[in-house]
C-alpha cells in the first residue's frame, strides 16, 4: 500500500494548524468508517449519487487499494441496472445506476430515486460499464431532477451542472474507447456535440432564484462546474467566478449538506461525524498536487498550486493529481 501526506509545518498563517488537524482527523475518519467492501451506507442504504464523495478522495491520496475495495460494485450492479431500465422502464439502451440501494442492487422507494441523474456519469471506467453508462446518457429524456432535487422534474430542462457533467462524461467515454481502439458509438458523439449551451443568469431560471429560500438551499451544484469538474467546453471562467461569489454571499449554508461537525450534522443517522471530510480531503489533495491540465510549473519544487505562497510552507509526499484519466 502506498501512502501519502501533506505537511503544514513551520507556518506563520494562524489557519494552518487547524487545517492540518482537520486533514489528519478526516483521514482517520475515512479509514475507520468508509473503507469497507460495500459503499458506505446512509440511512441504511448505499447512496450511489454520493459514491464520488465517499470514495474519490482515496485516488489522489494514493490509497488505490482502499478505493478498489468497493469500486467493483458497478460491475456487480450492471446486470440488474440493464434489466431494470431497459425492460421494466422501457429505455432502449444502456444501464441506469441506482440512486439508493442495498448490496443486492434493489432500489429503495422514493420519488427522486428514478429522476435524479447527476450520479450517472460516476463510473466511467471498465469497458462494459463505460459502454452501458454512456449508452444510457446518450438516450436520456425528461423528466429529471437536478442535484438539489428542488425543482419540478416535469419542467426542468438543461440544468447547468448536469450539462457540464454530460459533456465531460461522454467525452471521457469517447476517450476510453479510442484508447481501446474500439469504434465510438455515433450516438455518443452526436449527443455530446449537440448539448445545449450552459445557461447563464436569466436564461431558464426563476426570476427570484437568488432570493427565494427554496432555491438557495441544499446542494449549491452550480459551483461544481469549475472545481468539482475540470473546465468543459463552453464554460466561461469569468461567469464561474461571479457565480461562486454570488453563492458565497447569498447561499443558506446553515442548511447545506456535509458541513464538518456543524450542529446540523454532528451525528447523522448512522452515528458518525463524517460530514464534509471527504470533500475536504479531495480538495486539499487538489490544492497540493493540482489536477489534469494544471500547469506543470505550478508544481515544480514541491510547490502546492492551491495554497497561498505567503505564510504557508507546504510539503507534499505521495499524492497524485486529481481527475487523471490514466
Amino acid at each position: 500500500m502506498v501512502d501519502s501526506s501533506i505537511s503544514l509545518s513551520g507556518l506563520t498563517d494562524s489557519r494552518a494548524d487547524e487545517s492540518h488537524r482537520r486533514i489528519i482527523f478526516s483521514r482517520y475518519l475515512m479509514r475507520v468508517n468508509e473503507a469497507a467492501e460495500d459503499p458506505p451506507q446512509e440511512s441504511a442504504n448505499s447512496t450511489m449519487e454520493e459514491y464520488f464523495w465517499h470514495s474519490a478522495h482515496w485516488a489522489p491520496w494514493s490509497n488505490w487499494d482502499l478505493f478498489r475495495r468497493s469500486s467493483n460494485v458497478y460491475t456487480s450492479f450492471l446486470p440488474t441496472s440493464l434489466v431494470r431500465y431497459q425492460i421494466q422502464q422501457g429505455w432502449s439502451s444502456g444501464a441506469r445506476w441506482p440512486k439508493m440501494t442495498d448490496p443486492s442492487c434493489r432500489v429503495s422507494p422514493g420519488k427522486s430515486n428514478n429522476l435524479s441523474i447527476w450520479e450517472q456519469p460516476h463510473p466511467l471506467k471498465w469497458k462494459d460499464v463505460v459502454k452501458a453508462t454512456a449508452d444510457w446518457m446518450a438516450d436520456l429524456g425528461p423528466p429529471l431532477y437536478v442535484v438539489s432535487e428542488d425543482t419540478s422534474p416535469n419542467v426542468t430542462v438543461n440544468p447547468a451542472f448536469e450539462l457540464a457533467y454530460w459533456r465531460f462524461g461522454l467525452g471521457l467515454a469517447e476517450a476510453w474507447f479510442n484508447e481501446l481502439r474500439e469504434e465510438v458509438p455515433r450516438d455518443w458523439t452526436t449527443v455530446k456535440n449537440n448539448l445545449a449551451p450552459l445557461p447563464i443568469q436569466n436564461k431558464g431560471i426563476e426570476p427570484d432564484f437568488w432570493t427565494d429560500p427554496v432555491y438557495i438551499d441544499d446542494h449549491p451544484s452550480l459551483v461544481g462546474l469549475h472545481g468539482w469538474l475540470p473546465p468543459t467546453e463552453g464554460l466561461d471562467l469569468g461567469i464561474a467566478k461571479v457565480t461562486m461569489e454570488e453563492v458565497w454571499a447569498r447561499w443558506n449554508f446553515s442548511n447545506c449538506w456535509g458541513t464538518l461537525l456543524h450542529p446540523l450534522f454532528q451525528f447523522d443517522d448512522v452515528g458518525m461525524p463524517i460530514g464534509g471530510v471527504r470533500a475536504l480531503l479531495y480538495a486539499t489533495a487538489m490544492m497540493a498536487q493540482g489536477r489534469d491540465g494544471s500547469d506543470e510549473k505550478e508544481r515544480e519544487g514541491g510547490k502546492a498550486p492551491g495554497f497561498l505562497r505567503t505564510g504557508w510552507n507546504v510539503s507534499v509526499e505521495g499524492l497524485s493529481m486529481a481527475l487523471r484519466r490514466k
